[in-house]
């Protein structure tokens, strides 16, 4: 898909519309910068 294609432009304006609906006090947002990638889980 290319960003000017009419299908593209058109679902930017959904999602804009929809964020309008967006509770932004329930993201979480993850900080992963500082993590090791050689971490498992035992």
């Amino acid at each position: 898909m290319q960003p000017n294609d009419p299908n593209v432009t058109q679902e930017r304006r959904r999602f804009r519309v929809w964020q309008r609906f967006m509770d932004a006090s329930r993201f979480v947002f993850l900080d992963e910068t500082g993590m090791a990638t050689n971490m498992t889980r035992g």
